[in-house]
């Protein structure tokens, strides 16, 4: 056997997890279906450690805040003016941390968890959750 299935041999493939549609691209449905069918590992990880790690990855956003408040302003059909206001506000005290946390918890998570909550009842997929400690 080799690559690619042949031979009748199976290797785990990895991907994370995400909706039909990622901005304009959407993904293949055999690749959905396969995802909807495999096991989901959900690793939770303290919001600290997570805010640490966005801060490294997304650091060109906090040298550019006009670009910071343009995707902030996206999020503004979803989310309250009071919510967006305290996000901008963020944004010019260049309160990164702030940002983020506040961004984890009154945005992506609640929607993330709305996401995966109709799949889980559409699909039932087996679970395993895996907590990551920081540091």
């Amino acid at each position: 056997g080799g690559e690619g299935g042949e031979g009748g041999e199976s290797r785990p493939v990895w991907v994370e997890s995400e909706s039909f549609n990622i901005g304009k691209i959407s993904v293949p449905l055999g690749v959905m279906g396969a995802m909807q069918k495999g096991v989901r590992y959900e690793l939770h990880m303290p919001i600290p450690e997570r805010v640490k790690n966005l801060m490294e990855d997304y650091e060109h956003l906090e040298k550019a805040p006009a670009a910071t408040k343009d995707l902030i302003m996206r999020l503004a059909r979803h989310q309250s003016k009071k919510q967006i206001a305290e996000w901008m506000a963020f944004i010019d005290a260049n309160d990164g941390p702030a940002l983020v946390e506040s961004l984890l918890v009154n945005h992506y998570d609640p929607a993330y968890g709305r996401s995966h909550s109709k799949l889980s009842e559409k699909h039932r997929p087996r679970r395993v959750e895996i907590e990551l400690k920081g540091g």
